[in-house]
C-alpha cells in the first residue's frame, strides 16, 4: 500500500465547500501557529499568524482515521495542480530539534532587530531580506505533535506529522512588513484582518478536482447538481458514509473513541457532582 497520493485533501463544511467550488479557487486564511522547541534556558516557543492555504497529502485508504476532525466535507485536488501552485510540504519539527531552535532564535533576533527600521528599506535592505527569508521558513514550519482543540476533535498529544500537510504561503513583495501578523493585532480584530486576507485566492479548473466528499446524500445530491450547472457531470462525488463503509470498509475508529470518551467524562462529572451534592 502506497504511503503517498496523487490527491491531496482539505477538509472544510459545507458551505465553504460550495463557496470553493462556485468561485473555482481556495482563498487564503490565517492561522494560528504556535511553534516551539528546545528544553530548559533553550526553550523558544513563538505564537505565529500567517496566511495560507492548507491540505493533506492522506492516502484514501487512511482517510478513515481524519474523516471530520476539521470540517464534515472534502474536495481533493490533483497533486499536479498542487505542486503547480507552489505549494509545499510541511517541515516538521519535535522538541528536541536544534534546528527549530536555530530557527526560532535566529528568526526572532532578526524580527526585534528589523521591527525598528520602518520606512528605512533601502538603509537596510540585506536584513530585511534576511527577515523576509527566515519568515517564509518559519511559516512552513509546524511542530511534530501537539494540542488540537477544534469542534469536532480535541486531543492534547495529537500528530501533526501524520496529516502530511502542503501548504501555500505567499511570498514576499519588496515591502517591509512581514507576512506574519503580532497575534495581539489578530486576535483583537481576526474578522477584519480575515476578510481581507481572503480578497487573496488560488485560482482552479473544475478538471484540477480529483473528487468532492459531502456529509449526507442530500448535500451529494446538492453537489452534483451545482457541478451539472457549471458544466461539469464527471466529477465524482460521494457522501462520508460511502468512503467509510463501501470504500474502507469500517466506521472511523479515531472519531468515535473520542466521542466515547466525551461520553465518560460527561458521566464522570455528573457522578461528581451528584457526591457532592450528598
Amino acid at each position: 500500500m502506497g504511503l503517498s497520493s496523487g490527491t491531496l485533501l482539505q477538509q472544510t463544511t459545507f458551505n465553504f465547500l460550495k463557496k470553493i467550488i462556485e468561485d473555482r479557487a481556495f482563498k487564503l486564511s490565517y492561522s494560528e501557529e504556535h511553534l516551539y522547541a528546545g528544553e530548559g534556558n533553550e526553550r523558544v516557543g513563538y505564537l505565529h499568524i500567517f496566511p495560507m492555504i492548507c491540505f493533506s497529502e492522506i492516502p484514501l485508504s487512511s482517510i478513515h482515521y481524519h474523516l471530520n476532525r476539521y470540517g464534515n466535507c472534502l474536495i481533493g485536488m490533483k497533486k499536479k495542480w498542487i505542486m503547480a501552485n507552489g505549494f509545499t510540504p510541511v517541515h516538521y519539527y519535535h522538541q528536541n530539534s536544534k534546528i527549530a531552535i536555530s530557527l526560532l532564535t535566529n528568526y526572532h533576533y532578526i524580527f526585534e532587530k528589523v521591527k525598528g527600521y520602518d520606512g528605512l528599506y533601502e538603509e537596510h535592505k540585506d536584513e530585511v531580506n534576511l527577515l523576509h527569508a527566515l519568515e517564509f521558513q518559519v511559516a512552513y514550519a509546524k511542530n511534530y505533535s501537539g494540542v488540537v482543540n477544534s469542534k469536532n476533535y480535541k486531543d492534547e498529544n495529537y500528530v501533526f506529522a501524520e496529516e502530511k500537510e502542503w501548504r501555500f504561503v505567499p511570498s514576499h513583495e519588496n515591502y517591509f512588513t512581514p507576512i506574519s501578523l503580532p497575534p495581539e493585532d489578530f486576535i483583537a480584530d481576526k474578522a477584519k484582518y480575515q476578510e481581507k486576507i481572503g480578497e487573496h485566492k488560488v485560482s482552479f479548473d473544475l478538471s484540477d478536482i480529483s473528487f468532492i466528499v459531502g456529509s449526507s446524500s442530500d448535500e451529494k445530491n446538492e453537489l452534483i447538481a451545482l457541478l451539472g450547472e457549471m458544466g461539469n457531470n464527471s466529477i465524482n462525488v460521494f457522501t462520508n458514509t460511502e468512503i467509510k463503509q463501501d470504500f474502507l470498509g469500517y466506521q472511523n475508529p479515531s472519531i468515535d473513541d473520542y466521542r466515547m470518551r466525551l461520553e465518560k467524562e460527561k458521566l464522570k462529572s455528573e457522578l461528581d457532582e451528584l457526591k457532592n451534592r450528598e
